[in-house]
């Protein structure tokens, strides 16, 4: 139930207290005083309780009449040099007006007690109860309180346990009428009963199966502002489905039934919500009935936004954010919302060939945007053919597969079309932008089409808008006709990229407001958030369809954009980040990005700046929700970020993000806390730590020369495993486009043709180092060829290079020999993705090569066979694993002490027995007598 405070009339005068000053209860404010010494009397009150103190109360301004008060405090001038006790206050109310003191006219309302210290001699002491003075108003009220009628008198009437002189201070005089002022709240005498609220109106529940008992609940679709228990039912005739009402929903709002076959399809009831004091309110409740169970898999919504800034969305908390998005804000106050979101490029299209192939676009030569020759006929400007998508790897677990909006990773339909690429269905345009309007005439840019067929645009077509119904008719039937198959879905919108259109109802919620200089761009800044709004608005509307078909528990959603805003393109904002669209300041690369899975996912989490997520993250993440990743090997620079949102461990860390665009010129490595970037062009380098903050303008590179040197070796060893860029924003670029080399079989004629980005002149092939004997390259066609044996190294990492007179581009890649005995270690952390500079990967303790050596994984914690000592015969014999046909040294070393220094073991003889896999057991015997020699210490030392 709602109170409403009275407001204070101006006419008001005080005595001895402010109105809001806190000196007397803060919960009430000064309601009335007797500044014009209206009642009492001038006489020293010996006796404590002859004369009572009067207000009167005439709607004049004083009070508001028919209200209930409840009395907190006053303050009242008294003037006695020792003057300490208590006061006990009689509270009544006169039947007559301010005329009626006679006793037979004061009703009492009650009493209460306060206790007075005095200090100063012209003070005003002010009272506060310790327990506000309350009083049953009528029976009409449920708020205790004092109810006075329009005629009546409110009579103060005090007792004193000590004499007490009246003192007048706005006169300096003594037993002169006391200033008095009272306070407290005042309420509606009948208090305002509040209705029941529905969160959502419509909204949905959990779908059901036709023939299994249904069962739900209401609980948490509507609340009540006073606290009510709410009633729910069903309103009669309020029932809409294909067959019978056989939904039952109790009084408490559990949910239960059991649906028939004619009950399959959308079922709706109007339900109410009662909570028992006249207050009503309903909603439409609605349950989708399928022929099947669900999929035990979860679906996966995956929305783009794109060139959206950092600060332009509610839920990252930017004070001066002029319009709101409730509906993204779902997502990221419904599960994990990321402050370090990354993506891998700072353009669009380098950034969508990250996030949809989970792999840096630098590995495969993208990292600009696309050129006009993209529309070549037979480009190969695009998202390598090789690289393996999202709904390539989704399809493979089971997956139906759409995709809509913008596309942006390839011209050449022949290659780089959307359904070639993985998607069932692709409802979109292939270019980078176009108009939100109607494209009345087709082009192959910027016209919508429909798995490769023209769309006809509507007249009316608002594109945000236009986008998201297709989205809303794909997700209903497929979860309406094929509910046992998941489904991933693309929502690539371009919003609210330029150019700068937006309808006339959204701009009318957007403010002009001073974010920039000009008027002009202040008002473009309001068309980008009316933009902005729009799109929120739309996945609103996704998100309430999952809810009334019941598988928003099931659905796992992603929201982040595809780079920073460009505040000089379309008016966004990335505060408090520096930097923008095209550079790798934060501002560039750092995005608002979110992931929510009711049930699964708890909401309400943030990660924090120590816990970097990127989009590359987002192809491992759903490889592993999808069960895919156990159908095949998923080659990414991301990690499986579920054990981090399900909080099974702490912290993404510790991670290295990677960085480079431009034609190579800018680049930029984060790990841990520190991020190292670098202009090629400019020269300029810098190192921020951003435990300290996120504004990158704090530039630590001369300060910290260790860290810096570290993170300057760390990008050389990524960069040495990238191939050069194939394309920038004026066309194709010379570039080797094999990034894997098929692996040779030992004895086994080897033959492996080499791609290049530009056909054209003739080009020189050769191998600039690592050239193992047995390989040989065609300087003409780039074949390599070759029969290895098997004591040929099994890991070769060898650097290619292509020359056409003009340009040279080189690339290092391994290749590998199956069948190959002879592998070291550092072959074999190669092979399996572990840095070089690793010396404890998994972090257990155990060196990473001693972990090799004794048959374990250094890349995870896990048993390994230790050595054993065991006594036979009167001689030692130590016992340990050895890897077969290894470089590997294993030395057995003694010492009389840990102190002394360790000499190589006494052997009388050494054995062998094969323990299959590639291992062996070594038994030496020492020659040492356990009978005669004591504190004798013996270790394995393992090296390479």
């Amino acid at each position: 139930m709602v109170f409403v405070t009275a407001a204070v009339s101006a006419a008001v005068m005080t005595s001895g207290y402010t109105v809001g000053s806190g000196l007397l209860n803060p919960n009430g404010e000064t309601l009335f005083v007797d500044a014009a010494a209206a009642g009492g009397s001038d006489a020293t009150d010996n006796d404590g309780y002859s004369d009572n103190f009067t207000v009167l109360i005439d709607g004049a301004g004083y009070w508001v009449v028919g209200d209930t008060v409840e009395i907190t405090g006053f303050a009242l001038t008294v003037h006695n040099a020792s003057a300490n006790g208590t006061f006990t206050f009689d509270v009544l109310q006169g039947a007559g007006g301010i005329g009626d003191t006679g006793a037979g006219g004061l009703a009492s309302l009650g009493t209460a007690t306060a206790s007075y210290g005095y200090s100063g001699s012209t003070e005003t002491v002010y009272v506060n109860f310790d327990i506000p003075v309350s009083f049953v108003a009528d029976a009409n009220s449920t708020k205790i309180g004092i109810h006075i009628s329009n005629t009546g008198a409110l009579k103060l009437k005090y007792n004193a346990t000590f004499p007490v002189t009246r003192y007048n201070k706005t006169t300096g005089n003594a037993n002169q009428a006391m200033n008095i002022s009272v306070a407290g709240k005042v309420f509606p005498l009948n208090p305002i009963n509040s209705v029941p609220e529905f969160k959502t109106n419509p909204f949905g529940r959990t779908a059901a199966v036709k023939d299994v008992p249904y069962s739900g609940t209401l609980a948490g679709v509507a609340s009540d502002a006073d606290g009510d228990e709410l009633i729910f039912s069903k309103v009669p005739s309020g029932f809409s489905g294909p067959g019978s009402d056989w939904l039952t929903i109790s009084t408490n709002g559990a949910l239960s039934g059991l649906p028939g076959t004619n009950e399959v399809g959308k079922n709706t009831w109007t339900v109410q919500a009662t909570d028992g004091n006249g207050g009503t309110n309903q909603a439409t409740l609605h349950i989708q009935v399928n022929a099947e169970p669900p999929s035990v898999k979860p679906n996966i919504l995956y929305i783009l936004a794109d060139d959206l800034g950092y600060a332009d969305i509610s839920a990252n908390g930017w004070a001066n954010l002029e319009f709101e998005t409730p509906q993204i804000d779902r997502i990221f106050n419904g599960g994990v919302r990321a402050k370090a979101g990354f993506v891998s490029n700072s353009v669009c299209a380098p950034s969508r060939a990250g996030l949809m192939t989970g792999r840096s676009g630098s590995r495969f030569g993208f990292e600009s945007n696309l050129p006009a020759a993209q529309w070549d006929e037979g480009s190969v400007i695009g998202l390598d053919p090789g690289q393996k998508t999202i709904p390539d790897v989704l399809q493979t677990a089971g997956y139906k597969t759409h995709g809509l909006g913008k596309w942006h990773i390839g011209g050449n339909t022949n290659l780089f079309h959307p359904n070639l690429r993985g998607f069932d269905e692709w409802y979109g345009f292939l270019g980078g932008s176009r108009s939100y309007w109607q494209v009345t005439e087709y082009n192959k840019d910027d016209s919508i089409e429909h798995n490769g067929v023209w769309v006809q645009e509507p007249a009316d077509i608002y594109v945000t808008d236009f986008l998201t119904d297709q989205a809303l008719d794909y997700i209903s039937n497929q979860t309406t006709n094929h509910p046992a198959q998941p489904w991933f879905m693309y929502m690539s919108y371009n919003a609210p990229h330029a150019p700068m259109h937006a309808k006339a109802e959204d701009l009318a919620r957007v403010p002009v407001v001073s974010h920039f200089s000009t008027e002009s761009d202040n008002e473009n800044r309001r068309i980008y958030g009316a933009m902005v709004v729009s799109m929120d608005d739309n996945i609103g509307r996704l998100l309430d369809q999952l809810d009334l078909l019941g598988i928003a528990e099931n659905t796992v959603v992603v929201f982040h954009s595809d780079n920073g805003g460009p505040p000089d393109q379309n008016w966004s904002r990335n505060n408090p980040l520096r930097g923008k669209k095209g550079e790798l300041w934060e501002g560039g690369i750092r995005v608002p990005f979110a992931i929510s899975w009711p049930g699964t996912i708890p909401a309400g989490q943030i990660a924090e700046h120590d816990s970097p997520v990127s989009s590359l993250d987002l192809m491992p993440t759903f490889a592993a929700i999808s069960g895919a990743d156990q159908l095949q090997e998923i080659r990414t620079d991301g990690i499986n970020l579920m054990p981090f949102l399900t909080n099974a461990v702490a912290t993404t860390s510790p991670r290295k993000l990677y960085w480079r665009r431009g034609d190579t010129t800018k680049i930029a490595v984060r790990s841990g806390d520190y991020k190292y970037y670098f202009n090629r062009t400019t020269g300029d380098e810098y190192l921020f730590n951003h435990a300290s903050g996120s504004g990158e303008y704090s530039n630590k590179a001369t300060g910290e020369p260790d860290r810096l040197a570290e993170l300057q070796a760390t990008w050389a060893a990524y960069e040495s495993t990238l191939t050069d860029p194939h394309f920038n924003a004026g066309g194709p670029l010379l570039a080797i486009r094999t990034y894997d080399l098929e692996a040779a079989q030992t004895n086994t004629p080897y033959s492996m043709p080499l791609e290049y980005s530009t056909p054209g002149p003739a080009c020189t092939w050769s191998i600039l180092s690592g050239k193992p004997d047995w390989l040989e390259i065609d300087p003409v066609t780039g074949e390599l060829s070759g029969t290895p044996s098997a004591t040929n190294a099994y890991y070769n990492p060898i650097q290619l290079q292509i020359d056409d007179g003009a340009n040279t581009s080189t690339y290092n890649v391994p290749l590998r020999i199956s069948g190959s005995n002879n592998i070291g270690f550092e072959d074999w952390k190669a092979v399996h993705g572990i840095p070089g500079d690793s010396t404890d990967m998994d972090g257990d303790g155990v060196p990473d090569i001693v972990e090799y050596a004794l048959g374990g994984d250094p890349a995870h914690r896990g048993e390994i066979e230790m050595p054993s000592l065991a006594v036979n015969e009167g001689a030692l014999t130590y016992a340990h694993l050895r890897r077969k046909g290894q470089s590997l040294t294993y030395d057995v070393k003694v010492a009389d002490d840990l102190f002394s220094t360790w000499q190589p073991a006494p052997l009388w003889a050494t054995e062998t027995v094969d323990r299959g896999n590639g291992f062996e057991v070594v038994l030496q015997t020492l020659d040492i007598d356990p009978g005669v020699v004591s504190n004798q210490f013996i270790r394995l030392d393992v090296y390479e």
